[in-house]
């Protein structure tokens, strides 16, 4: 997969191959998603076209709540992770637009014109039927469909992509799944295990005067929809998977911050992880996240941490079998 990252200038398309394009936020690569990057491919196949994804960092919502309006949105995932679960479907060509003043004032037709037309070379544009896209989000699946006409290239619209109890999967419904610590409901509608990833960095080691040695990680997620305690799993450190307690939060009680920290114990583990990019799986949320008024209390909540995650994991299949070497 070839990553781009720059907004095009206006310019006449190359005589090159064609492409078939879909745009969005893709937080979380979901099911949904995953149905329609199928389309792509299956619309791409017969005409050797290239595959094309036009995505935005940071999420319009965080760009336009930084400058106070609005709030920002619940992130399921970094542009890592997007990036790398994108690529492992197939996916040709991944655009990643800054979304700075000059996109946010982008007019529907320069959009079409300089992303879909002059970047991808568009000859099928896959959408949703609530595709939004320019300044006010004034393009509309209408426009676009007329804006095809002019350019030479042919709108197709996805249904929306249900469970069996008719929910419709989406960004959304991962995030309040996530946002009420419900993990295995998030992982129903993503199709693969949630997790948090990152490369461990060296923390102020408090961990350690509380009998919880912790590896810490930064999420680089300003707004995680996944916070508290939980128990997780953990890959990346050997050969086999780990498991142990992980707490996602601002550390009220440690100091004061905005920025969301990921700290994790291990289980029985002794080992150098600092610079290991390491796998965080939450498989049960046990706590939110809470201010303690000294060192001593959160010493004592924190080894009580340890023993429910422990009896989670020796009461759940197919934990069970793991935690007998806990």
């Amino acid at each position: 997969m070839r990553l781009h990252r720059n907004l095009p200038l206006i310019s006449k398309p190359q005589s090159t191959r064609g492409g078939v394009v879909t745009l969005g936020n893709f937080d979380g690569v979901h099911l949904g998603h995953q149905a329609l990057i199928r389309s792509l491919h299956a619309l791409a196949e017969p005409h050797d076209y290239a595959t094309h994804v036009v995505t935005f960092s940071p999420h319009p919502r965080d760009y336009f709540a930084a400058q106070g309006r609005g709030s920002p949105v619940a992130n399921i995932g970094n542009l890592r992770d997007r990036i790398e679960r994108l690529a492992s479907l197939g996916v040709d060509h991944l655009h990643v637009l800054r979304f700075n003043q000059a996109l946010a004032t982008l007019s529907p037709q320069d959009f079409v014109a300089r992303v879909l037309v002059a970047a991808c070379h568009a000859k099928r544009v896959v959408v949703g039927h609530d595709v939004r896209f320019g300044h006010q989000r004034a393009g509309d699946l209408t426009m676009l469909q007329t804006l095809g006409q002019q350019h030479g290239f042919t709108v197709h619209l996805l249904e929306d992509v249900v469970q069996s109890n008719e929910l419709r999967i989406s960004s959304s419904a991962v995030r309040h799944a996530l946002q009420a610590g419900n993990v295995q409901a998030a992982q129903s509608l993503l199709g693969y295990e949630f997790s948090l990833s990152g490369r461990v960095i060296h923390g102020r080691k408090i961990g350690r005067t509380l009998d919880c040695p912790t590896m810490n990680l930064v999420p680089r997620m300003p707004n995680p929809a996944f916070r508290g305690i939980a128990v997780v799993a953990i890959d990346g450190l050997s050969q086999q998977r780990l498991y142990g307690v992980a707490s996602l939060g601002l550390r009220p009680t440690v100091e004061q911050t905005t920025r969301f920290s990921l700290e994790v114990h291990a289980f029985d583990w002794q080992g150098d992880a600092y610079g290991k990019r390491v796998q965080i799986i939450p498989l049960h949320k046990l706590r939110d996240e809470a201010a303690y008024v000294d060192l001593p209390t959160l010493q004592a909540a924190i080894a009580k941490d340890m023993i429910d995650a422990r009896q989670w994991l020796s009461f759940n299949a197919p934990f069970a079998s793991a935690s007998s070497h806990l």
